[in-house]
């Protein structure tokens, strides 16, 4: 038996290890494995960062009947690039006339949208035909300014 200074360390069992013996590991008994229960993240502890909102969608209202009034360059470029939106399904018709329809394009970003505005503008459609607006899940009519479904498109869909 060996004599320490340290009294924690002159602490022997009869078998000479410290600390005790242990058991070969295929000897021990196996344990049960800790049942978790489910709890809500708030009771966890948990940091549950919510997913942060859906920016803005913009979409570029065209008024086709006014482009289609003018009848130049612009008009039969118009004509030609048209089909494109429709194809991807970007485009939401507002209002259908023989002339023309006055349609939304979307739903982009703002950047996105504004970037189509003046492209547009740079291949001589007018200004006043384009308008770039909030998108939301109900069109608005033509007339209307707002970002919501308004009382004015409420009334016009009612009658």
């Amino acid at each position: 038996m060996k004599v320490y200074a340290d009294p924690l360390l002159a602490e022997t069992v009869p078998d000479g290890t410290f600390g005790g013996a242990r058991t070969l590991r295929r000897e021990r008994p196996k344990k049960p494995a800790p049942q978790l229960a489910l709890m809500p993240a708030q009771e966890s502890g948990l940091l549950v960062i919510p997913a942060p909102p859906e920016p803005p969608r913009w979409g570029l209202v065209v008024d086709e009947v006014r482009l289609n009034s003018v009848a130049g360059p612009a008009a039969a470029w118009w004509a030609e690039q048209s089909g494109h939106f429709d194809r991807i399904g970007k485009v939401r018709y507002l209002a259908m006339l023989p002339v023309g329809a006055v349609l939304e394009i979307g739903p982009y970003e703002q950047d996105d949208a504004e970037f189509m505005r003046d492209h547009m503008i740079e291949k001589g459609v007018l200004p006043q035909v384009l308008k770039v607006r909030r998108w939301t899940e109900q069109p608005h009519m033509p007339k209307c300014r707002k970002a919501a479904p308004c009382r004015l498109c409420g009334k016009a869909e009612a009658a």
